[in-house]
């Protein structure tokens, strides 16, 4: 008598069971979705003069029983796709029952050609491991992936690579990857940007102190091979500075110099905190006197974009022992953003440090 709702989804209903449940007469809701139920057991359920929703999906039931059903008095709604129920047998019911929803979900148009999705990154880290491959896939059967390994050119339907196995890299990548299937339309590209590990330096410095609430561990954090999370920028992971530059070195040996240099950064538009507006290496021989490298101007956002953690690649045409970097955030938002003239953030998780590639 106190039951008003019964869930038999996936049950092996019997006809004794629903003769049980045809006693309760205050029952308004019974889920029967993916049950054994049949056209002959669902005539046990006769007395239930309250029933006003039931479940009937992807059932073996046909329209013949739900004649039956459809002259209780309470019901209003029946889901039914996944049966026996033809299009031609719902408009008949939909008729003699008017009172009654008959839901038989979406039906699909196969004049309609559908977008897929794009490709899923299996990778949990941005930072690979030795010997961590990139691995991507798809969860619709027939679908193939194409892709591009750092290129700034469109990736579409014709250009790229099919992708087979895993893919190995050796340095800072960039990989751009879409879906294709005949008969559909392709995904939209996405973009994913990976880093090795790469030379890790003997000694580092942090010459300038990061803002008090972004200290993350300091000048560790830069090497750790810890990736900062691109949606929580307080993840312990980033180093944030808005009213000075961060500066440091870091020493490498005479067997191991550096040939290029890639400072991973976050960019979170509406947190303020947008890419460099200047990065600066300077390389030595091991004393104080520092000679200009490398010196750029990343491009800025010109509106809001989803937030991403974003490489800059710095090729330093030489091999250096001793490096110093210099990352100056944005003095002035620009003016399209809500935060127009107020000083910008930088968030820096890692730096890395990479050979020039052997031949």
């Amino acid at each position: 008598e106190h039951v008003t709702s019964l869930n038999l989804s996936a049950m092996p209903v019997t006809q004794e069971i629903l003769k049980k449940v045809n006693d309760f007469k205050n029952l308004k809701n019974l889920n029967l979705n993916k049950s054994t139920v049949t056209d002959d057991l669902l005539k046990e359920l006769t007395n239930l003069k309250s029933l006003e929703k039931l479940d009937l999906a992807n059932t073996t039931i046909t329209s013949k029983a739900l004649k039956n059903i459809g002259s209780l008095s309470g019901l209003q709604e029946v889901f039914i796709w996944g049966t026996r129920i033809t299009p031609d047998e719902l408009t008949e019911l939909r008729k003699e029952f008017s009172q009654v929803s008959w839901n038989f979900g979406v039906q699909s148009d196969e004049s309609e050609i559908l977008k897929l999705t794009p490709p899923i990154l299996v990778n949990e880290s941005r930072i690979l491991t030795p010997g961590e491959r990139i691995k991507l896939k798809h969860n619709l059967p027939g679908v193939e992936i194409k892709y591009t390994l750092n290129s700034e050119q469109p990736l579409d339907s014709i250009s790229g690579m099919v992708y087979k196995t895993p893919l190995e890299i050796k340095q800072f990548t960039t990989i751009q990857a879409r879906a294709i299937k005949n008969g559909w339309v392709s995904s939209e590209p996405v973009k994913y940007q990976f880093f090795t590990s790469g030379i890790i330096p003997q000694n580092s410095n942090l010459l300038s102190p990061p803002s008090k609430d972004y200290r993350a561990q300091g000048i560790k954090t830069l090497t750790d091979r810890k990736s900062g999370d691109q949606e929580n920028f307080r993840d312990g992971q980033w180093l944030g500075y808005k009213e000075n530059t961060l500066q440091a070195t870091f020493s490498f040996s005479e067997q191991a110099p550096v040939n290029k240099v890639v400072i991973s950064y976050l960019k979170n538009i509406g947190s303020y905190i947008m890419p460099p507006a200047m990065v600066e290496v300077y390389g030595s021989d091991g004393s104080d006197n520092f000679s200009l490298i490398k010196k750029v101007k990343p491009a800025q956002p010109e509106k809001y974009d989803p937030n991403r953690v974003e490489g800059i690649d710095l090729e330093l045409n030489g091999q250096f022992n001793v490096i110093k970097i210099i990352v100056t955030p944005v003095q002035k938002l620009p003016q399209w953003h809500g935060g127009k003239g107020e000083k910008g953030w930088i968030m820096i998780d890692e730096i890395f440090f990479y050979p020039a590639p052997t031949i």
